[in-house]
């Protein structure tokens, strides 16, 4: 995932109904495009203003070169509710070319919805490499709207995928994570509106620990369920009846672990940490005990506070407000890397990716030791996404961005293309200050 301000093509597409069974259009049809939409004309024609669609590389994945083509699908779908009959339409999915007119072919029409992605799920064969140019294969799972699941992993099936860091490692089109230097860096595979996010720890040469412990409330009882978590590394376990632990596969050369757990018993959700715990080198570490105390009301049993709920659109009453399988607490509903829960015993806003909107989201900001609620973490002028972007530390006062002009504040300016001419705008903060690049214009067919 590319954590700075991406560069977009920001457009106004326009298409034309196409007859077919169950058609065509017309103004009794909604039809909608990444999440935008309008109402379809008499004749079957509708346009879909500020479409927009990041073009960070190009068809051979994140690292290679922009391509004017944009890098995510899109597909058109749409409803009717016409005398008392719902009937719906959607298009292949496609890809958005820079400065050329785009028209949606052939539409199909149906009496059911069509089949959306309800959520993904990606994870790693190895979610920590211990040698440069190591491999891990991940493997996403798209949640479809009826229930079923079905493998997405390779570019064929639509899924794009971004690194946080492609200094650290290196990710195919088709999902292959190679290693590249030491650090931690997370993957965000998407697939049309869906995304998911795993986490990949590359530590060379490091012998590995398992990390183990128990997890009580302070008078001594068991925490069952709970969820437990090593600060600034991704594998989770659950705690058992006896509310013990174990998470394996756990880098040593980061220095002191930090291990956290959340839990919830009858309705109390209960946090709490322990702090400086030296790694037992290729053998077990043991963690202790960690004593959890009461944060607040979870009347659901999920992992998140029941007043964090609503802002979040999830459902204090029902553990698993989407359906997925997936309680509430162990989602990443604002994908920046950590779940919902560890965002709360953190303390960082759940609902947004950048805590302290430093252009650097939350989830990179504990891999760089920067702190989520400090925009400029060593004080030198610049924020710490800007520092990040333009190759100096954040975290060294005396080391500042290559760009001598930026200061703190400031955007870092977006490439927008017009006819297939770039053209860089400097220093513009967000994707309205932009405007549509151009707009496609055809006519209504017969």
């Amino acid at each position: 995932m590319k954590w700075m301000l991406w560069k977009t093509w920001v457009l106004a597409l326009c298409f034309a109904g196409i007859a077919s069974a169950g058609g065509p259009l017309d103004e009794t049809w909604t039809v909608t495009v990444a999440g935008q939409s309008v109402q379809a004309n008499a004749d079957g024609s509708f346009i879909v203003a500020n479409i927009s669609s990041p073009d960070l590389f190009g068809t051979d994945g994140p690292g290679s070169p922009p391509d004017f083509l944009s890098d995510d699908f899109v597909r058109l779908t749409g409803v009717s509710e016409d005398q008392g009959t719902t009937c719906y339409v959607f298009s292949e999915a496609f890809q958005i070319i820079s400065g050329q007119t785009f028209l949606i072919g052939d539409l199909t029409f149906t009496d059911v919805p069509p089949l959306t992605n309800h959520s993904l799920s990606a994870v790693a064969d190895d979610p920590v490499l211990t040698e440069i140019d190591q491999t891990t294969q991940l493997t996403v799972t798209a949640l479809l709207s009826d229930g079923s699941s079905v493998d997405v992993t390779l570019f064929e099936s639509r899924t794009i995928y971004r690194a946080s860091n492609l200094s650290i490692v290196d990710v195919s089109k088709d999902g292959l994570v190679t290693a590249k230097a030491a650090g931690q860096a997370y993957i965000t595979a998407s697939n049309e509106g869906a995304a998911s996010v795993v986490g990949i720890v590359v530590s060379p040469g490091d012998p590995l620990t398992t990390v183990e412990g128990f997890v009580r409330l302070e008078d001594g009882t068991p925490v069952e369920g709970a969820v437990v978590r090593i600060f600034d590394q991704f594998e989770t376990a659950i705690t058992d009846a006896t509310g013990h632990y174990e998470i394996t596969q756990v880098a040593t050369t980061f220095g002191a672990l930090e291990v956290k757990a959340l839990g919830s018993i009858d309705g109390i959700l209960f946090a709490g940490s322990t702090l400086g715990i030296e790694p037992f080198i290729g053998g077990i570490t043991d963690a202790g005990i960690i004593t959890v105390v009461n944060v607040g009301e979870d009347l659901d049993n999920d992992l998140m506070p029941d007043e964090l709920e609503p802002d979040l659109g999830l459902d204090p009453t029902d553990p698993d407000t989407d359906g997925d399988g997936i309680i509430d607490g162990l989602e990443d509903s604002d994908l920046d890397g950590l779940i919902n829960c560890e965002e709360v015993a953190l303390g960082t806003d759940p609902g947004n990716p950048d805590t302290d909107g430093d252009l650097l989201e939350d989830g990179p900001e504990l891999d760089l030791g920067t702190d989520p609620f400090d925009v400029d973490t060593d004080d030198d002028g610049f924020i710490d996404g800007e520092e990040v972007e333009f190759a100096s530390d954040p975290l060294d006062p005396d080391s500042l961005p290559v760009d001598p002009t930026l200061s703190l504040g400031e955007g870092f300016g977006l490439a927008v293309s017009v006819e297939n001419a770039a053209l860089p705008v400097p220093n513009i903060p967000t994707l309205e200050a932009i405007g549509p690049v151009f707009s496609v214009e055809n006519e209504a067919l017969p």
